[in-house]
């Protein structure tokens, strides 16, 4: 676990900690992500910040890394792929009226040369609203329609080394997860939750790093709402489980792909084949996921909001905070 620093567990906010240990979990049990030290984090992959002014934030990352696969295999099943980059963050902040804001975030991004979607899980406000926003984002342009239609639109393929349970990661008895389902589903499933409103940023870039994700305010209570904690909770894990399948699959199509035993024409007419197939045949479809995913490891530079923490924090841990979320 990640936040106890700062969210000892009487803390009602420590709720939306608890989500992202159980994400945590499935990384940890699909992937084999471990803490890892990068450039601005330590050897346990921890780096702490906190603000000029002693009290009013604190933030604490983690970095993560999981091993490269093995040379050869004799395994049917799919290698775990390597991920570029994966970390999670807790900030708290005082305002000047007094009152305190949270946010929290666990990211997993493949590799350059990958078409699977990067992994965002964002949970954070005030006692009495929290912002969610949980989103695939894409390594292609929107306007891609075979792209969006095959990761946002349909299900995945049944996650083959598994998903893990809904259940918590304390090691108690929980139900088998159920199968993945499409982003499409699950936002129109969101939608319909009491409590749940769409949020639209007003910053045009947040707009458009959005147009893959649930994106809601929820009235929560300070994570004493146990129907809208309920919610939030299992859409974090439904998307969670989603991607992982849909990076299993890709691991799967590519390692055919590179192997040559790919068939171009397994999707059939009904379901055209899957945007990893390309890897072998079109190098401006590659090129596009590394542009695309450079973009998305640059978010936190180009977001508006990251100016305004350098008056609280100054410029150099800003710096840290923007590298080690860019993958550095």
């Amino acid at each position: 676990m990640l936040h106890t620093r700062l969210y000892p567990p009487s803390t009602s906010r420590r709720a939306l900690v608890r989500i992202h240990d159980e994400v945590l979990a499935k990384l940890e049990s699909s992937l084999g992500v471990r803490p890892a030290q990068t450039k601005r984090s330590d050897a346990d992959g921890v780096l702490a910040l906190s603000s000029i002014q002693p009290g009013v934030a604190s933030v604490l990352f983690r970095s993560y890394r999981n091993p490269p696969p093995p040379s050869s295999s004799t395994s049917a099943l799919p290698t775990p792929p390597p991920l570029r980059s994966a970390y999670q963050v807790a900030a708290r902040y005082r305002l000047p009226d007094g009152s305190v804001r949270i946010y929290t975030k666990t990211s997993a991004a493949p590799l350059d040369d990958w078409p699977t979607p990067q992994l965002d899980i964002e949970l954070g406000g005030d006692a009495k609203e929290l912002i969610f926003y949980v989103g695939l984002g894409p390594r292609s342009f929107t306007a891609d329609f075979p792209y969006v239609e095959h990761y946002m639109h349909r299900p995945p393929p049944p996650h083959p080394l598994g998903t893990g349970t809904n259940g918590t990661n304390d090691g108690s008895a929980s139900a088998p997860a159920p199968a993945p389902r499409s982003l499409l589903a699950i936002e129109a499933e969101a939608q319909a939750q009491p409590g749940f409103s769409p949020f639209v940023s007003p910053s045009m870039w947040v707009r458009g790093l959005s147009a893959s994700a649930l994106c809601f305010t929820v009235a929560w209570d300070a994570g004493r709402d146990a129907a809208a904690m309920a919610a939030v909770r299992s859409y974090a894990h439904a998307v969670t489980d989603t991607w992982l399948a849909h990076l299993m699959a890709d691991a799967q199509t590519l390692a055919a792909v590179r192997n040559g035993t790919a068939d171009a024409n397994s999707g059939g007419k009904a379901v055209p084949p899957p945007p990893a197939a390309a890897a072998a045949s079109d190098p401006w479809v590659v090129e596009q996921w590394r542009r695309a995913a450079a973009a998305l490891r640059e978010s936190k530079r180009n977001d508006p909001a990251t100016p305004m923490m350098v008056p609280v924090f100054g410029q150099e841990q800003v710096d840290k905070w923007v590298e080690l979320s860019s993958g550095l």
